[in-house]
């Protein structure tokens, strides 16, 4: 194999590796947005009952500590949107590398 031949299979080399490290980074995207998801819903849970507890009996800083968890809850609810949003551009992004590949692959047959 010649240099230059190399060089013209770099890309292709380059392009299988990356898509592995995009389909690794996809599964743990998954895994991450699971376990954000159960913080989302304890401390929404935590919080909403805090509050309605401490309103019932009269409590104010027992009420503010269920605002601040009810503040946290939408902050990890914050931190899955954005990883959906991730997701959603890895999924493009080997989709369309997909797209590519095939018809290169086609042509060679």
């Amino acid at each position: 194999m010649t240099n230059r031949e190399a060089m013209e299979m770099l890309p292709i080399f380059y392009r299988s590796a990356s898509t592995k490290l995009l389909e690794r980074e996809e599964e743990t995207l998954y895994s991450s947005l699971l376990g954000v998801s159960i913080l989302y819903v304890i401390a929404m849970i935590t919080g909403l009952s805090a509050l309605v507890v401490s309103v019932a009996m009269g409590d104010a800083p027992k009420a503010v500590l269920g605002l601040v968890f009810v503040f946290i809850a939408q902050l990890w609810l914050m931190a899955a949107s954005i990883m959906t949003h991730k997701l959603d551009l890895i999924k493009e992004t080997l989709r369309v590398r997909a797209r590519k590949v095939e018809p290169e692959e086609g042509g060679e047959a």
